[in-house]
């Protein structure tokens, strides 16, 4: 299961995504599912970074117009690393080497094909478990002791 929030200029695209998801094995629950016009995305942030602490192990596709600032205010809360990507294996990277729990997309400039084919890609790839990569996580997280 997967959770989906977007703001204003990132809802058509993610209503989309949402109906693409009902004909695939993925659930998907929607964290903003009324349009507000206007909204900010460090609200929709603030929704989605709950939601993972309640739900730890989630992961959540966020959508906003560059994919930018939603990714930025995800990135203030300690338990979220999230990514920002457009690209197939920019996307993996981020499962693989990362970690990343939340997948930040552009909804002005992505296609509803290619906004599923990451989203796919993204529930997916298992995180690697490579040492190295395991190590870097650690160096970033707040309780971090050098």
């Amino acid at each position: 299961m997967i959770y989906i929030a977007s703001d204003h200029a990132g809802f058509e695209i993610k209503q989309k995504l949402i109906d693409k998801l009902k004909d695939s094995p993925i659930d998907a629950i929607d964290l903003t599912p009324d349009f507000v016009d206007g909204d900010d995305y460090p609200d929709v942030a603030k929704a989605i970074a709950e939601k993972l602490l309640e739900d730890p192990k989630a992961r959540v596709i966020s959508i906003c117009g560059s994919g930018q600032g939603i990714c930025m205010s995800l990135n203030r809360y300690e338990h979220i690393r999230a990514a920002t990507a457009m690209k197939r294996e920019i996307v993996r990277l981020s499962r693989l080497h990362n970690d990343a729990n939340v997948l930040c997309l552009p909804g002005r400039f992505m296609n509803l094909t290619k906004a599923y084919k990451l989203t796919k890609l993204f529930v997916n790839t298992p995180f690697s478990k490579v040492r190295r990569h395991e190590r870097r996580i650690e160096k970033i997280s707040p309780d971090y002791k050098k």
